[in-house]
């Protein structure tokens, strides 16, 4: 059996890098720019999670009647 992934597990884990990175800069322009990507890549995480989650697959039994 294939071992499953969990892309969001893994842009969430690029997303705490990129910001402990984002961190480690001095103040200016640069570190400026890596906080955005930081936290463009959260918010890639949150949102695959969203879509693809179990807990947000749809309407739960009991509403679908």
């Amino acid at each position: 059996m294939a071992k499953r992934t969990f892309p969001d597990k893994e842009l969430s884990a690029r997303a705490i890098r990129a910001l402990m990175d984002a961190r480690g800069l001095p103040p200016g322009p640069q570190q400026l720019d890596a906080l955005k990507k930081a936290a463009q890549l959260y918010d890639a995480a949150r949102s695959y999670h969203q879509l693809f989650s179990a807990e947000h697959a749809g309407l739960p039994d009991y509403a679908r009647s």
